[in-house]
């Protein structure tokens, strides 16, 4: 079967692809140990007595575990491998889809088809889209319209928007009424509601951030635009757990010790041992959205007392503390063992810690930012870590990145580097196909669409 349908205009031709499902055989896994999470009254801590409640069993699993060289995952896995919006909460109320673009699941004026350009292929493997997400994204399409897929790999770095080529997507985007891209570049956006043909109404960037395509033009428009906010959740909490185990079980001291052959017992052995269990420790969480709520999940799991900080409501997961309104960074900064920073960069998150919210912290707090490298005072940072007031800090952004050979960042002991990449996972394609189609469809039935992004908040 061709993945290209008729009036692609030879942008948008791909090479046959044939799809391959894990067939849903679920097995039992019984037979390992599982402890039940232990929910605690928020600002309480959990019991001293190493009290456990055994779980009956885990959650049925697929009969195998799909390997990125088969391009395809199984479709018999529940959340987190599928997309649910009830899970991330990271947007503001959905906006209903303009009346302009036309009748729902119908030609606009003219009787031309109507089009969505999916602009997803980029120069890494993991972030190019797989053939099969294209044959699904084409199948869920309403009657009446077509898919143009551009060949041409784009940028899915940062925000997106960075596409060394944007000819292809331009010439693509002329006529087409939606836009699906790592990041919106605004010469495509120009493109798309500029001149004769102009329809865009819908664009949807595959990246999380929306910096880059928030220029005065998308701004000023009526042009709904999504994200795919929640769609790295979990790989990125999965490593935010790494970096709080690496710092509370002095993986960071033995990793040390490894490298010089020295067999060093006396860090864990001391009176002041830096090595703590999670469960006795505060984990402080700014910003609820997808990722948020993600390592919030985990933190609760795992015993620990949870709080976190939202910019409005006060709603959580089960077993988490929210904080929100004036004032909710200096109340979650003394308390925090573990501050975990998970907010959107815009102007007023910015520097939002610096030398006096660092100073606030309790001595030997970790900092871990999955966030963006701006909202820290990174001189800041280094000179809290230098002093050794703080046990560590796990980074995966930084204010420039690559983070320069220069960086006095490298050469601190207490300091994990992540080159920008905790949310790399393979998984990640299920659930940025199963939001593009669902999106898909309540655009063209003129619905509100999922993870609209408030193009004036900047998130």
């Amino acid at each position: 079967m061709s993945a290209c349908a008729d009036g692609c205009g030879g942008i948008g031709r791909v090479q046959p692809v044939t799809a391959r499902f894990a067939i849903e055989a679920p097995r039992s896994l019984r037979g390992f140990p599982l402890f039940q999470p232990r929910v605690h009254p928020p600002g309480t801590k959990p019991a001293k007595d190493g009290s456990r409640k055994a779980a009956s069993s885990l959650p049925p699993a697929a009969a195998s575990h799909p390997r990125p060289e088969d391009g395809i995952f199984p479709r018999s896995l529940d959340f987190p491998t599928r997309f649910d919006p009830s899970m991330h909460d990271s947007s503001p109320p959905p906006t209903a889809v303009p009346a302009a673009t036309g009748p729902a699941g119908g030609a606009v004026s003219g009787g031309a088809p109507r089009r969505l350009v999916l602009n997803m292929h980029e120069a890494r493997p993991l972030y190019s889209i797989p053939g099969w997400a294209i044959d699904e994204i084409r199948a869920a399409l309403p009657d009446g319209w077509e898919l143009t897929v551009v060949e041409e790999p784009g940028s899915g770095r940062g925000d997106g928007g960075e596409s060394p080529d944007a000819q292809a997507a331009i010439a693509a985007v002329r006529g087409a009424e939606a836009y699906v891209g790592f990041g919106v570049p605004e010469p495509v956006f120009l493109a798309g509601t500029e001149g004769p043909d102009a329809r865009l109404g819908w664009a949807h960037t595959g990246s999380a951030g929306v910096g880059a395509a928030l220029y005065p033009a998308m701004r000023d428009s009526a042009v709904v635009l999504t994200n795919s906010a929640g769609i790295y959740a979990e790989p990125m909490a999965d490593t935010v757990l790494a970096m709080m185990l690496h710092f509370s079980r002095g993986i960071d001291l033995a990793v040390r010790a490894q490298a010089e052959r020295r067999w060093d017992e006396g860090p864990f052995d001391a009176a002041d041992t830096p090595v703590r269990e999670l469960a006795e420790c505060t984990l402080g969480i700014v910003g609820l959205g997808g990722i948020g709520r993600a390592v919030a999940r985990r933190g609760v799991a795992l015993g620990m007392t949870v709080v976190a900080t939202r910019r409005r409501g006060t709603e959580g997961p089960e077993g988490v503390e929210v904080l929100s309104g004036p004032g909710a960074l200096d109340r979650i900064l003394p308390r925090s063992d573990f501050l975990v920073l998970a907010v959107p960069q815009t102007a007023e998150t910015r520097a939002m810690i610096g030398a006096r919210e660092l100073a606030m912290l309790p001595r030997r707090a970790v900092v871990v930012n999955v966030a963006r490298g701006g909202v820290v005072d990174e001189a800041a940072l280094v000179q809290a870590l230098r002093e050794k007031r703080l046990r560590g800090a796990g980074l995966d952004v930084f204010t420039r990145e690559p983070l320069p050979a220069d960086s006095a960042l490298w050469g601190l002991p207490n300091v994990v580097v992540l080159p920008h990449v905790s949310g790399a996972s393979p998984t990640f394609w299920r659930r940025q196909t199963d939001l593009v189609i669902q999106n898909l469809r309540r655009y063209a039935a003129g619905q509100p669409l999922l993870n609209t992004v408030d193009k004036q908040a900047g998130y």
